[in-house]
């Protein structure tokens, strides 16, 4: 993965970038069950996951800095979701 990230809300012209690589999942499943000829009752859940290795610059301008390192860099994400629906058909 490549990133740049700048960093709106924070002092100077700061700017973040990486460079990644490593694994993802995306796991989804949903049930849906008729309550009347037409209305449905639908569930579904799903999880998401990202992580990652590689490099980290970090660079403002304001502050004159500009670093890099690779080391113990690691970009994660996790999310999960459960969505609730009544569908009607017409």
């Amino acid at each position: 993965g490549r990133n740049k990230d700048h960093h709106l809300l924070r002092e100077g012209n700061r700017f973040t970038y990486e460079e990644t690589s490593g694994h993802a999942w995306h796991i989804s499943v949903g049930l849906k069950k008729s309550l009347y000829r037409t209305l449905d009752l639908a569930l579904e859940a799903d999880y998401h996951q990202i992580e990652t290795t590689g490099s980290h610059r970090l660079v403002n301008d304001l502050f004159g800095i500009d670093f890099s390192f690779s080391r113990g860099v690691r970009a994660w994400s996790e999310q999960a979701g459960l969505s609730l629906s009544i569908e009607y058909r017409f």
